[in-house]
Parts: C-alpha cells; structure tokens; sequence
C-alpha cells in the first residue's frame, strides 16, 4: 500500500452494505455518503441494515477498521484536534482521561474553563471547580450561583468573570470596579 493509495474495508454490522475507507469516506453500493455534523462537530452518517436505520460517527467507523485497538482504550482522538478530519492517520485509540488532557492542552476545550469572581474578596478563580474547592463545596453551587438560581453559598456570592465585575442584585459596578 502507498502513502496515498485509498483502501475500502466493510464496515462491521454492515458488509456487503455499506464500505470504510482510510481517508475517512463512508460509500454504500451504490454511492458515497454525504456526512452531516453532530451538536458536538463530529461527521456522521445514517446506516442502513435489516435491524432499521442507525447514526454513526465517521472517524470510530475510520478507527474500527484501520487503527489498532489496545485494550481498555475507548475514545477514538482526531490527533490534529480537527474534528472533520478522518483520515486513519489523525487517528488514535485512547482513555476517555487521555482524549479530555489532549483537548485541554490543545486548547480544544474552552467551555470547561469559565473565569469566576468571588465578590466580597474580588478572588479570581480559573474554573467554577477551583472556586468551589476553595470552599469546599461541589462546582455544581458555584455554577448554580453564577446563573443566579442560587443567592449565595454560606454568604459568599461568585459571579462570572466579565469586563467589570458588577452588583449583581443593583446593576452597579463594586468598589470603584469599571470607572
């Protein structure tokens, strides 16, 4: 096999139906599948077999048939973080902990991280979780304090971090904070 020499697999549940290829294409008999984008990015694409119609992403379609599978290793991670990049080379088996560190020292997950104050002291905290153990509570308060579904946690008010920190009962910015 050559560098760029495209090889088609079945895919497993429906051969004689359905193909993989290592450059991340999925073809039926008859044509190439067009993928669409799933709420988290991902490629997928609807197969069909006796059993009824099934949604599947393209790039563990990709690994199952071409990327060796160590043991205990679940996650299927785009090597280059591009998620519409499929081919079996950007692909690697791993821990769902491996999978969420790549992302992370990537700075392909942002939405994890969201800045907090806590408002009496001004604190700045990296993450809901750092703010909650700095208390000793679970993130889940802190998060419920930041939307305001909550008052206060044992009279200690955290709000997201924003351009200037404000009051959020009064609309008006803290101790000379924004002026």
């Amino acid at each position: 096999m050559t560098e760029n020499e495209v090889v088609w697999k079945p895919v497993i549940g429906y051969e004689n139906l359905y193909e993989v290829s290592n450059s991340g294409k999925i073809r039926s008999r008859k044509a190439e599948l067009l993928p669409y984008k799933r709420g988290r990015g991902y490629l997928s694409v609807k197969l069909c077999n006796a059993n009824g119609q099934k949604s599947l992403t393209v790039h563990r379609l990709v690994a199952i048939a071409f990327c060796d599978k160590p043991n205990g290793y679940d996650c299927v991670n785009h090597i280059n973080g591009n998620k519409e990049d499929n081919r079996a080379e950007n692909l690697e088996w791993c821990t769902n902990t491996e999978n969420v560190r790549h992302a992370f020292l990537n700075g392909l997950n942002t939405r994890s991280e969201r800045p907090v104050i806590r408002t009496d002291t001004k604190e700045r905290f990296r993450s809901t979780s750092e703010a909650a153990r700095s208390i000793g509570v679970p993130p889940r308060e802190v998060i419920r304090c930041c939307r305001r579904q909550r008052g206060s946690i044992n009279g200690i008010i955290f709000d997201y971090e924003s351009s200037t920190v404000t009051n959020r009962w009064r609309g008006q910015p803290q101790d000379g904070e924004g002026k």
